[in-house]
Parts: C-alpha cells; structure tokens; sequence
C-alpha cells in the first residue's frame, strides 16, 4: 500500500492538455470535428483501486460501436483511452482498499499493467469531461458496461465527487448489462463452451489492435465486451437450431 501511494504522490495533479489514447476507425470520418448523426453503442470500462461505489478510478475506456456490423474492422468505430492521477481522489473521498492494491501487486504482469496505465495520467475532472465529449461527439443512444452497477455506477459517483454530476453522458435508461445478454443467450443452446470463444476473442482483439495490453486494460476489456454482444447476436439469429 505504502508502495503505491509514493507513486501517486509523484504523479502531476495538473494537465492543461490531457494526453487520451484516440483513433477514429472509420477513413471517411478522418479530420472531421463532428460525427455523422447516427446513433451507436459505447462500451466503458475501468480500472480501479477499490471495488467501493466510490472506488478511486486509474484508467478509464470507451469504445464506440455498431450491433449492425458483423465484421470486426466496421463494428468498431471510435475508442478512447485515459489514465487518470489518483493523487487528488483521496481527498475527494474516493477509496483506495488494500485488497485490490494486492491483487494488482501480486504478479510482475500486472505490476506492469498497472505501470503502463497510469503513465501520462490526468486529473479525474479533466479525465470525465473527455469521456462526457467523446460519448456525447458520437450520438450514443445506449450505454454497455459488463456490469452497469460497477462501471457506471462508479463513474457517475466520480462525476458527483468532482462537482460535475450534470455531465454524466447517460441516462439511467440507456445503461445496458453485456453479463445478462451473455448468461440469458447461454443457456439456450446446447454445447456451447464461452472459454473457446474467449480465446478467438482474445486473438483477434490484439491483432486487430496492437496498442491493447490484454486482460486488466480497460481497453481489451471493452473490446471483449463487444465480440460477446456480437457472438450472442449471431447465436440469436441461429438459436432455433439448438432447441430440440
């Protein structure tokens, strides 16, 4: 615990110019400063030192995407990355626990992950108020997170932490659950192993996007989210046959 918080407390408070992870995917958006009014899915997903509603945030990502698209270089269209400081969140309250700090301590790679994502990090206000941009930029019409109650419900507390509860880029009725698609698609057919499909998954997101770490980037996390929104689409549209 003594050993992360010294590296909090060498980390800048201030950023006039927040460093954000960023590529537009699609070549006929490059340039433009608006995004063509059409309305897609964003996946947020966070690292955190707490598993508290009011856990202390290091990195924060969103990946905007298409449910119409089934090929992997069209469904994904846009994607953010931020590390944030965690320097200024104990004094807004924000929690820190030891049980996490354990867990991200207890191998080299993650010890490593963890570096590599509060590196260049900004200041929490600064880090929302992008995400509220980047989301608000792209017209999105619902909101997925593995688990609404932990993603979103930490955020919005953050947002309510640092004064700026009016910027939280959803409504409670967009707020969508990539684990209850995935359980209520599961059970329906017969055969189905979810750890083969994680590891095609898992090939495809760090070929088709090198700058992603693997398990525990929020980034990888938000990709993986979506291929399993994909599959359970796919599955649906073929379910039938696995009735009898």
């Amino acid at each position: 615990m003594a050993f992360l918080l010294s590296m909090f407390k060498k980390a800048k408070i201030e950023s006039p110019e927040p460093r954000v992870l960023r590529r537009n995917f699609h070549p006929k958006d490059k340039g433009k400063d608006k995004i063509t009014p059409i309305t897609h899915n964003a996946m947020i997903d966070i690292e955190t030192l707490s598993t508290k509603p009011n856990a202390s945030i290091f990195s924060i990502a969103c990946v905007i995407f298409n449910t119409d698209e089934k090929k992997i270089d069209k469904f994904f269209i846009d994607k953010i990355r931020i590390n944030v400081s965690l320097f200024e969140q104990s004094q807004l309250g924000l929690d820190i626990d030891q049980d996490t700090c354990n867990f991200w301590l207890c191998s080299d790679e993650k010890l490593e992950i963890f570096d590599l994502l509060t590196k260049d990090a900004v200041p929490l206000k600064d880090a929302l108020e992008v995400l509220s941009s980047f989301i608000k930029n792209h017209n999105v019409s619902r909101v997925w997170a593995n688990s609404p109650t932990f993603d979103a419900i930490i955020l919005e507390n953050a947002y309510r932490a640092c004064g700026i509860g009016e910027k939280i880029p959803w409504k409670f009725w967009q707020l969508m659950d990539v684990r209850t698609v995935s359980n209520l698609s599961l059970r329906k057919m017969k055969g189905y192993q979810y750890k083969d499909e994680k590891t095609r998954f898992n090939q495809e997101i760090l070929e088709f996007d090198k700058t992603t770490l693997s398990n525990h980037d929020p980034l990888y996390d938000c990709y993986l989210q979506i291929l399993i929104i994909q599959n359970q689409l796919l599955i649906d549209e073929k379910i039938k046959g696995y009735d009898s």
